[in-house]
């Protein structure tokens, strides 16, 4: 199963001195059936996720399903040519 996570709650550590704290809840599901409803998201991002899914069109079809109107989607994918040549 592909994972995905939302930030709403807090969710950092107390050990994180003097950084400010990020609300956030870390939630778990399926890239391909995410567990939110239609446009509840103002930015979804899917760092490396969307790569990994089984499906990537699903897995896509899903991210469009949960941003809002208006909003905008982030994704990243690792630079493989860069990694292959880095010595």
């Amino acid at each position: 199963m592909t994972r995905g996570r939302r930030l709403s709650r807090d969710c950092r550590s107390e050990s994180w001195s003097g950084i400010p704290r990020i609300p956030g809840e870390l939630v778990e599901g399926d890239a391909e059936r995410l567990p939110f409803e239609d446009a509840h998201f103002d930015v979804p991002l899917s760092t490396y996720g969307i790569m990994f899914a089984p499906d990537q069109e699903q897995a896509a079809r899903e991210i469009v399903r949960v941003v809002k109107p208006g909003g905008k989607i982030g994704l990243s994918k690792p630079d493989l040519q860069g990694v292959r040549h880095a010595r």
